[in-house]
């Protein structure tokens, strides 16, 4: 067999197909042992962002000469987006269906050879088309996790800027703020832990479960620091309980991030 045809769907840096764009292509027939075959070409995309090439066909004779009966044969395809030799993506694909068709190389059967290494290109590119599509899904996701842990920064904010208007207009109630600023360090360092942890959790996407358990003890640590504050201080009785509203918003924001979380795991476990 003289050479072999390629196609390939190829995307850009934001997961869009290439199209109408020339790339430098590399590829390479491999064994544990060498590399067997090696050619680099420059090709243009279709409308489509599909390549199309001739594998082999630079020096068909040392292609045709390829010992296709080495078990563990693989082509290798790298890419430089920019069209140079600059090869920073590189896909692997075992052809596992021509070392049974190399022995029809003296008869009339080539064409099945040909069509079988043509089948284990398409059905790689297609295979590669679906790790991209997941892969997007997963950095949408991520925007996701960006968004919440955003919004819960910001409202934890609120309630300690809330906290600490409310300590400035009780000048004599100098205990209570003091252990009220005690609280305020509580809940930054409750808000850091927090913040670290869906950060956590936007890098691995795991054991969500654990993280929704910490979540809620967390919330249950700032609403019990909250209510032994008000028992101290009766006096103060409708400052805390407008502190109470704010954290009963922040429950429900909880709730609706566990939703959220949930959701994303349905979709992980789909994709995956």
């Amino acid at each position: 067999i003289n050479t072999v045809n390629y196609q390939a769907l190829v995307r850009d840096a934001e997961g869009k197909p290439a199209a109408n764009t020339e790339i430098g292509v590399r590829f390479r027939v491999v064994t544990p042992y060498a590399n067997v075959y090696e050619e680099s070409a420059l090709v243009k995309t279709d409308a489509a962002g599909i390549i199309t090439y001739e594998i082999g066909s630079q020096d068909p004779d040392a292609f045709a000469e390829i010992d296709w009966d080495v078990n563990k044969t693989e082509l290798q395809v790298s890419y430089d987006l920019n069209g140079g030799t600059e090869y920073t993506s590189t896909l692997t694909s075992a052809i596992s269906s021509v070392p049974t068709s190399i022995y029809s190389l003296s008869s009339a059967d080539t064409k099945v050879l040909r069509s079988d290494m043509n089948s284990a290109l398409a059905n790689q590119a297609n295979l590669n088309e679906n790790y991209q599509n997941a892969f997007n899904e997963l950095y949408t996701k991520d925007a996701d996790f960006e968004n919440i842990i955003e919004n819960i920064t910001n409202y934890l904010t609120e309630v300690r800027t809330a906290l600490e208007s409310q300590a400035n207009r009780n000048e004599n109630y100098e205990n209570g703020l003091q252990e009220g600023s005690v609280k305020l360090a509580d809940i930054d360092n409750i808000l850091e832990n927090i913040t670290n942890y869906l950060t956590e959790v936007r890098e691995t996407l795991a054991d969500q479960a654990n993280m929704n358990e910490n979540y809620q003890n967390a919330f249950n640590e700032i609403n019990t620091a909250l209510a032994e504050q008000a028992n101290k201080n009766e006096n103060y009785e409708n400052a805390f309980n407008e502190i109470n509203t704010k954290f009963a918003d922040i429950e429900n924001v909880l709730e609706n991030l566990v939703i959220a979380v949930k959701e994303l795991n349905a979709k992980v476990g789909a994709a995956e």
